[in-house]
């Protein structure tokens, strides 16, 4: 396969429906067309016609007239050669609507030279202009060329000091003017945008020396105090107390007066600020704490508004309830119990409440009934935040559900008929997934509305993937209406499996017994290294081929790795390499190979989380694409479509893209004691079992997984109610 690594100077572009886009150009100095397909995740902002585009990526077809390039990385450059100014000022948008057409361009290419005219428009030299066109056009031509040159050279003083010229898409929303000015009197400002870029601290340091900051500098010392605050964001805290802060400041500043002034620096510049809580004093990065505050003003907004009563008095919605029941009865001979009950009678009655439950306790059955009872009299908004869980959602409610993000996106759009109008309920199903970001973004949706909200999960199993919590510290809340679930229906009767999973998730492991070709309960099969583990895995696989791998770690550095055991999988069960596949970089996708979505597409139908199997090979335009089941349905999936989709090999998955999904019998792989081992991880990993659970460990590495906290319990946030 061939690729491209040039500047293209583009001529027509088409947006991604969410994000990225198609766009086409030529080389510089060639004439041959390129079509260039980026994905929203790699591109830095839809480029325009006119403008000239680094671009890096795979060829991957062609026909008669183009070729067509998958993008890898791009980013907008200076024109390269001064004669492509001409074709840039009459084909960007920046420089229409300005009465400014063809002949006025020519005009001025034809009075000062390309070169001439182009380092004119830089220098701002409106006068100059003036003297060939109308002196007003003149200055909002120098203006639209001054915000396309501050972009471009952004980009270039990143490039130039080794930061990811992505950054500049999240720069220049804050900063639109003399934005390479203010990166240069303080660079240690590109902290904020910790976690876009790798290593960042380590280039922000490099690149303030080349810049002549001392180490002493009030600006380095608050932008240190802003790193460390981030680096604890990256593991999930929103805040940290001032002496646990001093301690890690100690180990990068030199001396304890320099300490002080660090933290004196960051909150006199405003990086940081100061919350209470519980008579102590916690430090918090400004955006987490603002993300926190507003969610906390939201939350007692719904706490102080009326209840949410949709019959005239609480008995008679009591009456409802029953007559639900009965007819629930009378058509499934269940019916709902008296928890469960008293569960939908919460839900109906208050603005803002919690359903949980331990897997399998009927939460699904209770919302279903308060979905039914509601939406006679309401809008209800059926929400979660994977695919994955929105399918299972909607399977359990038979009612379209969304994701959140999809959701967000479709009440913006008048032609969805979605709206946050009409005092909805919004159901939140799998809510420990969500994090307080994102809850934010979808409370603001409902700003001076009425609304209803209900979160359904489970605390026991896994924390959001992003940082702070919020499901969790609501669940615990005595200020919140909350209902618990503790009778278990999904398993059969008090099953070992299910004891077993409720020891764990109370910190108890106990040992577990040795497997023995057992279909029922959990088991351990002694464990200790990856040549092992695969060992394993095939005969478990060849012996209970319907089994779900699940693994805390997909990194290649991790003995129980996910991609190690997909690939030692696909290799051992696919028996050769003949069979017919389509190489993804440095793997491949083969007929018969379990796989799953990890990026949303809702042109496909398809969402982060689904699974499903290639079942065959055919071809598109003359290219080689894929049959695949996944959820249901069977879809053919051009190479570039997977790569859009992340499609990946699905033997084994982590545990956090398994919440929400359930498999006859999973097989847990622990074989480190990293942080990731922790009680939430391994009873969210049991728990997604019907019958059987295998764990690939030792005693010890279970017992000690176990006696760690949730990983909800130990994160210090800001966030209360």
């Amino acid at each position: 396969m061939s690729s491209l690594s040039s500047i293209v100077q583009i001529s027509s572009v088409k947006p991604g429906s969410i994000g990225g886009a198609i766009f086409s150009g030529r080389i510089i100095g060639e004439n041959k067309i390129f079509t260039c397909k980026a994905s929203y995740k790699i591109i830095t902002r839809v480029p325009q016609p006119g403008e000239c585009w680094q671009v890096k990526g795979s060829i991957v077809g062609h026909d008669q007239f183009r070729d067509f390039v998958l993008v890898e990385s791009c980013h907008i450059v200076n024109l390269p050669v001064a004669a492509y100014v001409e074709r840039l000022l009459i084909k960007h948008p920046a420089f229409r609507g300005l009465a400014f057409g063809k002949a006025k361009v020519a005009k001025l290419v034809r009075a000062f030279g390309a070169e001439n005219l182009a380092q004119t428009l830089t220098a701002g030299r409106v006068s100059h202009l003036a003297e060939v066109i109308n002196p007003d056009l003149a200055q909002k031509l120098v203006d639209a060329w001054a915000t396309l040159q501050n972009e471009i050279s952004t980009i270039e003083f990143l490039m130039e000091h080794d930061f990811d010229p992505g950054l500049a898409k999240s720069i220049l929303k804050v900063c639109q003017t003399d934005t390479v000015e203010r990166l240069k009197r303080n660079p240690y400002s590109l902290v904020a945008f910790h976690g876009v870029h790798p290593n960042l601290w380590k280039t922000i340091e490099a690149a303030a020396s080349k810049l002549g900051i001392n180490l002493d500098d009030p600006r380095r010392l608050a932008g240190t105090v802003e790193y460390l605050l981030y680096e604890r964001l990256d593991q999930g805290h929103t805040a940290c107390s001032i002496e646990d802060l001093t301690a890690q400041l100690r180990q990068k500043i030199s001396t304890p007066e320099l300490v002080d002034l660090a933290i004196t620096s960051a909150l006199d510049r405003r990086a940081v600020c100061v919350k209470k809580l519980q008579g102590k004093a916690f430090l918090q990065p400004l955006g987490a704490a603002l993300i926190e505050s507003q969610v906390e003003k939201h939350v007692a907004r719904l706490l102080s508004a009326q209840m949410s009563l949709l019959h005239s008095s609480p008995g008679e919605l009591e009456k409802t309830i029953e007559g639900y029941c009965a007819r629930m009865e009378a058509s499934s001979g269940h019916s709902l119990t008296s928890e469960q009950k008293g569960a939908v009678l919460m839900a109906l009655t208050n603005r803002i409440s919690t359903l949980t439950g331990f897997g399998g306790t009927g939460k699904t059955t209770v919302l279903r009934t308060i979905v039914d009872i509601a939406s006679g009299h309401r809008p209800v908004h059926v929400l979660a935040l994977s695919g994955k869980a929105k399918e299972r959602a909607r399977e359990a409610i038979d009612r379209d559900t969304h994701t959140i993000h999809s959701f967000l996106i479709k009440i913006s759009t008048d032609s969805s008929g979605l709206s946050t109008g009409g005092d909805p309920l919004v159901v939140i199903d799998e809510a420990s997934m969500v994090d307080i970001a994102l809850m934010l973004k979808l409370l603001n949706a409902f700003a001076k509305k009425e609304l209803s909200l209900l979160l359904v999960g489970d605390t026991g199993q896994l924390s959001p993937v992003g940082y702070g919590i919020f499901f969790h510290a609501l669940a615990k809340s005595k200020m919140i209406p909350s209902t618990h679930l503790t009778k278990v229906h999904r398993t059969i009767g008090d099953s070992d499996l299910q004891k077993t999973a409720m020891r764990i998730r109370g910190g108890q492991a106990g040992t577990l017994p040795i497997w023995n070709g057992e279909r029922d309960g959990v088991f351990l099969i002694p464990c200790t290294t990856t040549k092992d583990l695969l060992g394993h895995l095939t005969r478990i696989k060849q012996l209970i081929p319907e089994a779900q791998i699940l693994t805390p770690h997909m990194s290649d550095r991790m003995p129980d790795s996910g991609h190690k055991i997909n690939n030692h999988l696909q290799n051992v069960l696919q028996h050769t390499d003949e069979t017919p596949g389509i190489k993804m970089g440095n793997f491949w996708l083969r007929v018969n190979d379990p796989v799953i979505v990890t990026q949303n597409s809702y042109e496909h139908n398809l969402f982060n989380g689904h699974t499903g199997i290639m079942s065959g090979m055919t071809t598109i335009d003359g290219e080689n694409a894929g049959i695949f089941f996944i959820n249901g349905f069977e879809v053919i999936l051009s190479r570039m479509d997977l790569f859009l989709l992340g499609v990946k090999l699905a033997y084994a998955i982590s545990i956090h893209k398994a919440q929400g999904s359930e498999y006859q019998t999973s097989v847990i792989c622990a074989l480190s004691q990293s942080e990731f081992i922790e009680r939430s991880m391994l009873y969210t990993g049991i728990s997604r079992s019907k019958r059987l659970a295998l764990i690939l460990s030792t005693q010890a590495l279970v017992q000690q997984g176990v006696a760690r906290p949730n990983r909800s319990d130990t994160l210090c946030v800001g966030f209360s109610t």
